[in-house]
């Protein structure tokens, strides 16, 4: 795939309009005669990410959580700028490259008179005749009366030198003729502002209702402003949610993913894998109170309060979306908020093989996404829920605590999302009532106890595709774990079903690139083939990763082969594969051979 200068080069060399990147067309340009295709192939979502993402700014990136659109201009070195348009389609974005506008150029500033010439409006003003010109009447001056317009009073004309108090004047509207001045006087007693001319003063001077007028004495009248009063300071309480969402952004925009506000201790965060704890004071237990009843709904509160913890959603509008926990500990009170990722990104992009995302055409079935707390599970889910939403019309149900990327209702599939503790009252609750939903696919959150992980297991042999996520290192580990939740009774009918339902396990692993300048995904990928089924049966799924291993040409892969992979592409060190590998003598071996 060309690099976006070289194909910025091409739309500028054929004299062309605009640049189009769209998934599953060829990258085209549009020329006064029509279009034409400069690429050979059709651009995948992954494509057209890649090609944009370099270029495109932090800030617009942020821009774009809950927004359909955004756009910036674009500097390629030796070529002139251009406006670039990012728009969020089905299956992914859509940029648009089209020649900057140049700007309009600012309008001058009129200049401040100097004292060195006169200006020109300074000359007297000859009389007209007596009927030409009403005579403008003297205005009353009421004492105690609000007012927004005050008259400047005539030029040369003498006040008394005792200080009157401020005076408050009617919004009257004054006649549109200035008065008529004597002929051949002028009064130069009295200098006006540089940036007032003389027909100016003549005229009402229309202040701010925020300003007060004071009359100074002196020779001649001068005016002093006084601000009126400042609006009322924050409360405590928005205060630190002010802060809160400071900090907030703050991590979105330095890549972290996740921020812990702990009573005792400074604001910290969680940044490929490194914690950075910041230089800022320690959050007492006084002000963590507050922060918790001002982000919590009356009712969360009350749980929080009787339960001692809380997992619940938080979003910042233009921000992101965050999934969150409040806890009790020793010291007060600890807060954790892990950034969702503000796009739901196509497989590829995430690091994944392409046969992940043929697992979405499956009819039934169980699809498993496994790895510790922090590994970017959901995020999977996520994006194989978005192909399907994408690409199939069907009816699919989510079960999450909370509920963290949001689904478009604006694609192909019906996505029903629904949260553990706000719209149903257990992952097995809504299971049970999900079967008589008329679902095609369902997607557990998390299966934590064997009822959840019962009926995930009956609704996959039932005809309908189930994906869910477990904290499991490995696949073959995920088995055993399902297996092993259940009584010695029942694990051999369990046995038989999973054998036979299971799709595919995905083990995955985030791990800092070599350059600590993001991270990068190490896949485990196992498939439910009739090898792996006969494994499960016979209670042998101890040799399981020799079938992996054995298996790679059909898409299967070892948790090392993949940290092999990323070592000898020098996306990642040695030292880091060796932290995550299985069988670490034989990982350094085959690294050292090249």
């Amino acid at each position: 795939m060309l690099p976006i200068d070289q194909l910025l080069k091409a739309m500028h060399s054929l004299g062309a309009d605009r640049l189009v990147l769209e998934a599953g067309k060829n990258a085209f340009v549009v020329t006064p005669v029509g279009t034409k295709d400069i690429t050979k192939s059709p651009l995948t979502p992954y494509d057209v990410f890649r090609l944009v993402s370099p270029i495109m700014p932090e800030s617009k990136k942020v821009d774009l959580v809950g927004k359909p659109s955004t756009s910036f201009q674009y500097s390629p070195e030796g070529m002139s700028t251009v406006e670039v348009a990012i728009t969020k389609e089905s299956n992914g974005i859509k940029a648009i490259f089209s020649p900057a506008l140049p700007r309009a150029k600012p309008l001058l500033m009129a200049q401040p008179l100097t004292t060195d010439e006169p200006p020109p409006m300074a000359q007297p003003v000859r009389p007209l005749p007596p009927k030409a010109i009403p005579t403008a009447q003297p205005l009353q001056e009421p004492s105690t009366v609000s007012a927004q317009t005050v008259p400047l009073p005539p030029v040369g004309k003498p006040q008394p030198s005792k200080v009157q108090e401020p005076v408050s004047h009617p919004a009257a509207e004054l006649p549109s003729t200035p008065p008529q001045q004597p002929t051949g006087t002028t009064d130069t007693t009295a200098p006006l502002p540089q940036h007032v001319s003389v027909s100016d003063s003549e005229k009402p001077l229309n202040l701010p209702p925020a300003l007060t007028l004071k009359r100074a004495s002196g020779p001649l009248p001068s005016l002093t402003l006084s601000t009126a009063p400042k609006s009322p300071s924050l409360t405590d309480r928005e205060k630190v949610k002010l802060e809160l969402e400071k900090l907030l952004e703050r991590a979105v925009k330095m890549k972290c993913s996740d921020v812990h506000l702990a009573t005792g201790a400074p604001p910290i965060l969680r940044r490929f894998g490194s914690l950075i704890r910041l230089e800022a004071e320690a959050m007492d237990i006084d002000k963590a109170r507050l922060l918790v009843k001002e982000i919590l709904t009356e009712e969360q509160f009350k749980k929080f309060d009787s339960e001692g913890d809380l997992d619940f959603s938080y979003e910042l509008v233009g921000i992101g979306r965050f999934r969150a926990n409040v806890l009790r500990q020793h010291r007060g009170i600890d807060l954790t908020f892990h950034v969702v990722p503000s796009e739901i990104l196509p497989p590829e992009a995430l690091g994944l093989p392409s046969l992940v995302r043929e697992l979405t055409r499956y009819h039934q079935g169980l699809i498993l996404v496994t790895g510790p707390a922090g590994q970017g599970k959901s995020t999977t889910i996520a994006s194989l829920v978005d192909v399907i939403n994408s690409e199939r019309p069907l009816h699919v149900i989510t079960i999450e605590d909370p509920i963290e990327f949001v689904h478009s209702i604006n694609k192909r599939a019906i996505v029903n999302q629904r949260e553990v503790g706000r719209h149903t009252l257990s992952y097995a609750n809504a299971l049970r009532a999900a079967l008589r939903e008329d679902p095609d696919v369902l997607v557990v959150g998390e299966l934590r106890d064997p009822e959840t992980i019962s009926l995930a297991v009956t609704a996959a042999e039932t005809g309908h595709l189930v994906m869910g996520t477990l904290m499991t290192s490995s696949a073959h580990q995920t088995i055993e774990r399902i297996l092993e939740s259940f009584p010695p009774s029942q694990q051999n009918q369990i046995r038989t079903m999973l054998s036979e339902s299971l799709r595919a396990v995905i083990s995955q692993r985030l791990i800092p690139l070599v350059d600590d300048s993001g991270m990068v995904l190490a896949a485990e990928i196992l498939l439910g083939t009739p090898a792996v089924a006969n494994l499960i049966r016979d209670k042998k799924t101890f040799q399981i990763p020799s079938i992996m291993q054995t298996s790679r040409n059909i898409g299967m892969k070892r948790m090392d082969d993949a940290l092999l992979e990323l070592v000898q592409s020098r996306k990642i060190t040695l030292q880091r594969a060796l932290e995550y590998a299985v069988d670490k003598k034989q990982l350094e071996l085959l690294a050292a051979r090249g």
